[in-house]
Parts: structure tokens; sequence; C-alpha cells
């Protein structure tokens, strides 16, 4: 089923999960409007989430050297670990693709719904399919587990990565 971000539907994925949200996150630029508005939301979501065993996960493909949005984007990702959420990241230095990991942004809800995400070339949403096929999600869980495996925590990579904090 097609749900447009930001409708009722797609709210209901945030809210009615009970274990896990996972995300995973490939692209280098997202022009998602409201994206700077909507982050104190997303960390009240993350917070009200953890007295109720619900966790918020994502990993993020990041090539370097970063773009000015990823080192954007790196630095927003402190207030959603100071949240609780767990974020990731995968290094795809000179934009060398880690085996295993697709490329292409998903949500994956309690192991049980996938929602892949559309973007346009420029990084704008444009919906997501939203499904239980157990096939899809057991593709979904794979990808999830294979990027988890190379994974690194956002706290290791940025002390790892300083070098390219400090740059201009």
């Amino acid at each position: 089923m097609k749900v447009e971000i930001g409708t009722a539907e797609w709210v209901g994925l945030f809210t009615g999960f009970t274990r896990s949200a996972w995300r995973l996150e490939t692209l280098q630029h997202y022009d998602v409007p409201g994206e700077a508005a909507e982050q104190a939301e997303w960390e009240s979501l993350v917070r009200a989430g953890a007295p109720l065993g619900r966790m918020f996960s994502r990993v993020h493909v990041v090539t370097e050297p970063w773009s000015p949005y990823i080192r954007q984007e790196l630095e927003a990702y402190a207030r959603n670990v100071a949240a609780g959420e767990r974020v990731s990241i995968i290094p795809a230095v000179n934009g060398l693709w880690p085996r295993y990991v697709p490329a292409g942004d998903f949500w994956l809800f309690d192991s049980a719904v996938v929602a892949v995400l559309d973007y346009d070339q420029a990084g704008r949403p444009g919906g997501a399919t939203v499904t239980s096929d157990p096939v899809l999600v057991a593709r979904a869980c794979q990808a999830r587990d294979a990027a988890e495996a190379v994974a690194v925590s956002w706290q290791q990579y940025m002390k790892r990565a300083g070098h390219l904090a400090r740059a201009s």
C-alpha cells in the first residue's frame, strides 16, 4: 500500500509498533520540507517510546568526504542519540559501497512491516510503499542485519572521523 509521508497512516507506523523501528538511510542529501522543525517532535517521539520498550534505531551509509548536508546531519544525530535513538554509521570511503547493504532507504517495524521509501534524485520524498509481505520483510531483515554487522556507533564514528569534522 502506498502511504504519503506526514499523513495519519504514516505517523501511525511510528506510534503503532511495539518493539523496534529501524531505518536504513543511504542518500547523501535529503530535501524534506519542514525537516528542521520536525526535529523536536522526533526527539519527543523517541523519548516517549523508551519507557514503553520501543527502540528507535538507524544506520546511515555516509560517503566520505562529507557533503555539507551530511555534516549537518551528523551534528543533528547528537540530539537523536541524547533522546535515546541508537544511531550507527557505515562509512563509504571514496564512494565504495559496503557489500550486502542495499542502496535504498526503508523503515522496518517490529521485523514485520517494511516501509520502502521513495525519493527523487534531489532527495525529495515521494511516499512509501508499506507491506508485510513475508519475502520483502525477510529481505529487509537481512539488509538490517548486514548493515548492523558493519556499522559503528555514531559516537565511535565521530571520534574516528574527527579530521573530517574539522575540515571546512
